[in-house]
């Protein structure tokens, strides 16, 4: 299920890929997706995407206008079709989804509808790299209402345009490459759509062409983003046509400096964890009550900080919201992840933070209700590399002689401080090993280091240095050349 590919995010300029609609101008121009039928989407070398080095891209895929209800599925070009959707909708609807998902191996993506006739529209937003980088790693914060109120958020009229602040903003740094965050649109005058950019540098904002999230009159509806910080620390948000109350909830920052501490993301083939509707892994949740959903049986390990998962709720008689926030929190923060309306169904991609492989769901409705939790990838901590030099890497095999032995440790968010690491020798013949003095743990460099001291046998002497936190390795070979 996991591709053990660890990377890191590097967020680009919000950039159309595909327009299925008649005289869009882009790849797919004029051929919606049929009734079970599907479309691939070429995606490595596109505009300013890189033609290599991608494991997963992040894409803002919107439906227009489809003929009857219906649902969409975004999964690696080349895979068999996973049992997940990422946009659930009904007939005449316009609606979009932040889509995480892994690339084909020619480097592409397909998208399948279920049944009816939809148009989509496909904007990349940013990609993960398929090794880890000196920045875009992951940091989860506890999930906090920045613009807005729970009960409403601020009025933008048409054309209007609200920055928000996110440096220095529950523990996000100034530094900060992108934060991830749910945009929710309610109450507006009639149709439109919200775009969310990083603050210019300076002079007057210009919003880009792409859309964030799209709404009907009145209705109340939410949308996950992943955008750039402003020089200043800010983000700001766009109102294209109308009224419309909008609210902002911060979920967590990427790092935009080498050596800062965060999580690598792991895609997984696209992967149904949670239906409560037929009791796999949780059960409905009760009114006005949490649950937990822990993770641990599909294989989500207990040092995963957060669970990228694309959550749908399957709404009773009554409407309500949706929060996904740590097991650790006494009490629900007063965010919405999911805004739903009575006998709806309704999504979001979430990043939800994880505590022991596990997080919590709040249902504020005044009937049960049931989730589905598909699952696309999950953010941990980047494993050890250990590197161990030798100097001088040739002794003569006499009983005395010495070398140095310095083990380095580091992660993709820098060096491993007190880290424990051992040694052990295999020599290639019987005695050509000699004895290595104990390491201990490495100091805040990330080293620690070793006193190797010869035997009488020439020959060559593998030492590797294991640290023990990831159980990684690191070896090399020495000489112990005759006497005389």
């Amino acid at each position: 299920m996991t591709t053990s590919i660890a990377g890191t995010y590097v967020p680009i300029a919000p950039m159309r890929i595909t327009d299925t609609r008649s005289g869009s101008g882009y790849p797919n121009a004029g051929s919606p997706i049929g009734n079970g039928g599907a479309i691939n989407v070429q995606l490595s070398g596109v505009g300013n995407l890189p033609t290599s080095g991608i494991s997963a891209v992040v894409l803002n895929v919107t439906v227009v206008n489809p003929t009857g209800p219906s649902f969409v599925t975004v999964f690696p070009e080349g895979a068999i079709q996973p049992l997940v959707s990422n946009l659930n909708f009904t007939a005449g609807e316009t609606l979009a989804n932040l889509v995480t998902v892994e690339l084909g191996s020619q480097g592409g993506v397909t998208i399948y509808n279920h049944s009816g006739l939809a148009n989509i529209v496909v904007d990349a937003e940013g990609y993960y790299t398929t090794t880890p980088q000196a920045f875009g790693l992951y940091n989860p914060v506890n999930p906090l209402r920045i613009l807005g109120s729970l009960a409403s958020g601020i009025t933008l009229s048409a054309g209007m345009t609200t920055a928000v602040s996110v440096a220095g903003v529950d523990g996000v740094p100034a530094d900060a490459s992108a934060v991830v965050a749910n945009v929710t649109a309610a109450g507006s005058t009639g149709p439109g759509y919200l775009s969310v950019f990083p603050a210019p540098d300076s002079g007057l904002s210009t919003p880009p062409s792409a859309s964030n999230v799209n709404f009907g009159a009145g209705q109340v509806i939410g949308n996950r983003v992943i955008i750039p910080v402003g020089i200043a620390g800010q983000i700001e948000v766009f109102n294209y046509a109308g009224t419309v109350r909008v609210d902002v909830d911060l979920d967590g920052y990427y790092t935009g400096s080498s050596g800062e501490l965060g999580s690598a993301f792991v895609p997984l083939s696209p992967t149904r964890f949670t239906d409560t509707r037929v009791a796999i892994n949780g059960s409905t949740i009760s009114p006005d009550s949490s649950e937990s959903f822990n993770f641990l049986s599909d294989h989500i390990p207990t040092t995963a900080t957060a669970l990228l998962s694309n959550v749908t709720v399957v709404a009773g008689g009554s409407p309500g919201y949706l929060s996904v926030y740590p097991v650790n929190l006494s009490t629900p923060p007063e965010v919405s992840d999911i805004d739903f309306a009575s006998a709806a169904i309704d999504q979001n991609l979430t990043v939800a933070q994880l505590s022991g492989a596990a997080t919590e769901l709040f249902n504020s409705g005044a009937v049960p209700l049931n989730v589905v939790i598909d699952a696309f990838g999950y953010f941990a901590p980047p494993p050890p590399a250990v590197m161990i030099a030798a100097n001088p890497i040739s002794i003569t095999a006499d009983d005395i002689s010495t070398l140095t032995l310095t083990i380095t440790v580091t992660t993709g968010s820098g060096v491993a401080f007190d880290d424990p690491v051992t040694i052990s020798l295999s020599p290639n013949t019987l005695g050509a090993c000699g004895m290595s003095s104990f390491a201990g743990s490495t100091n805040a460099l990330g080293q620690v280091t070793s006193t190797y001291t010869a035997s009488n046998t020439p020959g060559l002497c593998t030492i590797t240095a294991t640290e023990a936190n990831g159980g990684t390795m690191g070896s090399t070979v020495i000489t112990q050349t005759p006497t005389g």
